[in-house]
């Protein structure tokens, strides 16, 4: 379901989704993400996500990344596009 400007609606959408890791070292990390979806009947309704992240493991609890994500929606408003790209980067703990 998806509300699209004000309306809630509901349809079958056919998607592609791929998730990679490659670990390049013992504390380098390579990570990317895909997901696709469209709507069987309109080629043109359609949203895309990805991103792709670097983790380095600086120790034994601390990590550091960096991310790229970027997002687009061909249908959130009547005949708006939404594109959105972000970087990010964070200093991370694990426990």
């Amino acid at each position: 379901m998806r509300d699209v400007a004000g309306e809630w609606t509901s349809l079958a959408v056919g998607g592609l989704l791929e998730d990679f890791e490659w670990r390049l070292t013992r504390t380098l990390t390579l990570r990317q993400s895909l997901e696709y979806l469209v709507a069987p009947d309109n080629f043109t309704d359609s949203s895309r996500r990805s991103w792709i992240e670097l983790n380095q493991k600086l120790s034994a609890v601390w990590a550091l990344n960096l991310r790229y994500e970027y997002t687009f929606d061909s249908v959130v408003g009547i005949g708006t596009p939404r594109e959105q790209q972000r970087w990010a980067v964070t200093l991370g703990l694990e426990f």
